[in-house]
């Protein structure tokens, strides 16, 4: 039987071997005496649209309850959504049932504390220890309320922080996939409240918002003379966009833009992850500003934003933190920031990607387990190193590229992410990643 995946980004398991509605319950149980170990009573949960998320849900939430803490249950809702209602009602923790991106057979649950942010590793070690304790349950059942208002507070939140009426005045056409997941409402409806036309587009496409998944979308933009497509995952915290000439420009433009618009106005420190392209960092530095990474999890760039007083933060997976709305990757978020610098500027998403400094990307996957082998690979990349970073598996920088190769968070998979400056470092790359993938090790 496949192993639970516990981490940074909560557990992960397959439904119906690793992940069962009995260790449904146990996370739950195992989450609830950590919220009342840390002096808590009540949780919100919600869940994302996989077939599995009831079942999971109810019997997480049983879990939960058995402990003596309440539920507040929001049904299905974003990820952003949970955490974002954590603070609006005041409680003690939250937890999310979803398996992000994971191909539909997986699903998992993503924790928070009572700041609204997903829970540290110390945090999740915890929670961890928890459901590997035999536990008896409390004397006193905790309540189950159910709350259907939690998606209309997160979007009127967002829509009080951007620029509403001068985007309204617009009238934008935007294409919008919803991933078939839970902002497929919910991101229509906020999309509308801004004056938008709104296309629905719902392919069956790959989970993961990569422009490579994204073909029916582009289609779709230049069928319609739209003016955008937006993507997003399942779980509603990743956004993926399409220019109006039907091109996706891929997930890492999604950072860069918003960051080019609002680093115009914002001063201070940008903070990203070991894997996310160059371009947030050049347009961070040409804006009179500093960039910090973190180990790639969005807690570890949440914590590093909040330990410097970060003026915005994100991944490189399309995912945007915005601080003055709240510490979490959000794509209803990055839709609102899109859709506020279109209008304050006046031009196309083709000429503000054109501003945008240019790098090649590639990413892969690999089966590797074994770090010396890996720093030894490293060692023999075909450019001298400037900088070697080992906090999150291996980085290496080298004059106009890098290569950052670690175990994933979410998956039994090492990934591989390298960029470049140019067309010859790429090709120079891929045949050293060639060499990698095909080592035996």
């Amino acid at each position: 039987m496949e192993k639970l995946i516990f981490g940074i980004s909560g557990v992960r398991g397959i439904f119906g071997s690793s992940l069962t509605e009995e260790v449904g319950e146990r996370l739950g149980k195992a989450f609830g005496n950590f919220v009342k170990n840390e002096k808590g009573q009540r949780i919100v949960v919600g869940r994302d649209l996989r077939k599995s998320g009831e079942l999971v849900k109810s019997s997480f939430i049983k879990g939960i309850i058995s402990t003596g803490c309440d539920v507040i249950d929001l049904g299905c809702c974003a990820t952003p959504t949970l955490l974002f209602n954590i603070q609006a009602l005041k409680v003690d923790g939250g937890a999310v049932i979803t398996a992000s991106h994971n191909p539909e057979e997986w699903n998992g649950v993503k924790f928070a504390g009572l700041n609204g942010c997903f829970l540290n590793a110390e945090n999740v070690e915890k929670v961890y220890n928890f459901y590997n304790k035999d536990i008896s349950d409390s004397s006193q059942t905790g309540k189950i309320i159910t709350d259907n208002e939690g998606t209309k507070r997160h979007s009127s939140a967002v829509i009080s922080k951007i620029d509403k009426d001068n985007i309204s005045k617009k009238h934008f056409n935007i294409v919008f996939d919803g991933c078939r997941g839970v902002l497929k409402e919910e991101g229509k409806l906020f999309l509308e409240s801004l004056g938008c036309n709104v296309i629905e587009e719902n392919p069956e496409r790959k989970l993961e918002p990569l422009a490579e998944n994204l073909t029916g979308l582009a289609e779709r933009v230049k069928k319609e003379s739209a003016d955008a497509g937006f993507a997003v995952d399942p779980d509603g915290d990743r956004l993926s966009i399409v220019n109006e000439k039907g091109k996706a420009i891929g997930e890492e433009y999604t950072l860069a833009l918003v960051g080019n618009w609002l680093l115009k106005k914002r001063k201070g420190i940008v903070v990203t992850n070991l894997s996310t392209s160059k371009m947030i960092e050049d347009i961070a530095i040409r804006n009179g500003n500093t960039l910090l990474r973190t180990k790639v999890g969005e807690i570890n760039v949440v914590e590093g934003m909040k330990k410097i007083g970060a003026i915005l933060g994100g991944e490189g997976n399309g995912g945007i933190i915005d601080p003055e709305i709240q510490y979490t990757r959000d794509a209803i978020v990055g839709m609102g920031r899109i859709l506020e610098c279109l209008a304050s500027t006046g031009e196309k998403l083709s000429a503000l990607a054109e501003k945008i400094p240019e790098y090649y990307m590639k990413k892969d996957k690999i089966i590797i387990d074994d770090k010396t082998s890996i720093a030894q690979l490293l060692s023999s990349l075909p450019f001298p190193k400037e900088k070697e970073n080992t906090e999150d598996g291996i980085r290496i920088d080298f004059k106009d590229g890098w290569a950052h190769i670690r175990k994933s968070n979410t998956e039994p998979i090492v990934r591989i992410i390298y960029e470049g400056k140019n067309k010859d470092i790429m090709h120079k790359l891929d045949e050293w990643v060639a060499v990698l993938k095909s080592a035996n090790i």
